[in-house]
């Protein structure tokens, strides 16, 4: 048991900003991600000093997320970690057909049972999202700790739609009091648990922990981003052939309007296309069969290009690209950033989509010309598949499983009561292998 002395010390937890600043938790900087504009994403940093800023910041603010560790520069990548702060669970619950209050009474089951610690902090938007706060704070050496008791808790509540791989040391949440401009709804934060858990505390849920080996990456090369050698499925072929088939599918979506951009994405198109034709004229062909008909409403430009403007800027394109394709091909299918190089390189996606002027309700129907949040969604759901396809239960028939346990356990409760009407709650737990508090509960429903 914890002596008063050492509980009076224990940091608590009265507001939400108490989950991710505290005195003793004022090592490196805190991020907090500005995604109201998707194409211009931008990261601000913060200290408990500059906590007042950081609220009137994300106040009534649509799409702002706060990371939930420290950082040791002004760089939100999980190797600049310095200070871990927070657990975080999210539940995208309305993707199984699920309400809030579904997921907190698992919540709810999962604590009564001894199965996870009360949360300290709960958001509410369109999802949930459940926050552990860690006194003092801990070093990012017991980052394996942290992602451990993560997976453990977002495994329980899995069937509620708890993304089991989202462990990254420099993860974001939605900052509460912010806006979620999905479903246009306020983050509401309630405070669970006043008292911020030690990571002792929160491994003693989970006895059976045992550290993992960690291999980190090999560093990668000042100013390289590595590429993985060409073939049918590798990352590199298949932006190009995205690409390709995202601006074929724009211009199909525009009914051929391309008013404002047709020259960029003529270039474009020619430039990804040249990464796999055999030669110019091959080139040319597509892009005549694909722009022939494109158009601008601009009053001062011809409404179609001619088969010669078109042919101009393919040749500029299939030069750049074929430079482009013998570089790569030379630096180990590396890109170095390096300036005045003299090779023209791929747009960004977040580039691409400025200049093309590409909508939401546009990017929803492409493959790649997607911004990161709706990236992030597809890997989500793309991870469910793939477990659903592995054989995890469907609702109905982890319900059914539910409801016929229980009953079982309801039965043998009245059974026990009926042969030992003097037994106390405790001592029928103890028969049952189940807590107090749920025997009390499953009495009240017998005698209801």
């Amino acid at each position: 048991m914890q002596t008063a002395a050492k509980l009076q010390q224990r940091e608590q937890i009265r507001t939400w900003e108490d989950v991710f600043f505290s005195e003793q938790r004022d090592v490196g900087f805190m991020a907090v991600l500005d995604l109201e504009k998707p194409t211009q994403p931008h990261t601000r940093f913060f200290k408990r000093k500059d906590l007042e800023r950081l609220i009137a910041e994300t106040t009534g603010k649509p799409d702002r997320y706060i990371s939930l560790n420290a950082f040791n520069r002004f760089s939100r990548k999980s190797e600049h970690v310095t200070q871990l702060r927070t657990i975080a669970i999210d539940v995208d619950q309305y993707k199984k057909g699920l309400t809030h209050d579904d997921v907190m009474r698992r919540v709810y089951y999962l604590v009564a049972e001894n199965k996870i610690p009360m949360p300290n902090l709960v958001l509410k938007s369109r999802g949930v999202q459940l926050f552990y706060s860690i006194h003092d704070g801990a070093s990012y050496k017991m980052a394996w700790l942290t992602k451990y008791v993560t997976r453990q808790i977002t495994g329980m509540l899995e069937d509620h739609g708890a993304d089991y791989n989202a462990i990254d040391d420099s993860r974001v949440m939605r900052v509460p009091y912010s806006i979620n401009s999905r479903n246009n709804s306020l983050v509401v934060p309630e405070i669970l648990y006043n008292q911020a858990y030690t990571l002792d505390e929160l491994r003693a849920y989970f006895p059976e922990v045992k550290r993992y080996t960690y291999k980190p990456k090999a560093d990668k090369q000042k100013n390289v981003v590595p590429f993985r050698r060409l073939s049918a499925t590798n990352n590199y072929t298949v932006v190009n052939v995205n690409r390709v088939a995202d601006i074929e599918k724009l211009i199909e979506i525009r009914n051929g309007n391309m008013t404002s951009c047709r020259n960029v994405a003529l270039y474009v198109y020619c430039f990804h296309v040249t990464q796999s034709v055999a030669n110019f004229e091959s080139l040319l062909n597509k892009a005549l069969k694909t722009f022939s008909a494109v158009y601008t409403t601009d009053s001062k430009q011809a409404r179609c290009l001619t088969e010669s403007e078109i042919k101009r800027t393919a040749k500029s394109a299939y030069s750049d690209g074929m430079a482009f394709k013998s570089y790569i091909a030379a630096n180990g299918y590396r890109i170095r950033f390096m300036p005045n190089d003299g090779i023209v390189k791929p747009y960004s996606t977040a580039n691409l989509i400025e200049k093309l002027g590409v909508t939401v309700a546009e990017q929803e129907q492409l493959h790649s010309i997607v911004n990161e949040s709706l990236k992030y969604d597809r890997k989500k759901e793309r991870m469910a598949e793939k477990r659903r396809a592995e054989g995890m239960q469907t609702m109905s028939e982890y319900n059914e499983q539910r409801a016929t346990g229980k009953a079982a356990k309801l039965l043998k409760l009245a059974e026990l009561k009926a042969s030992k009407p003097d037994a106390t709650q405790r001592e029928l737990a103890e028969m049952m292998g189940i807590s107090v508090m749920t025997v009390n509960r499953y009495l009240k429903e017998l005698s209801a």
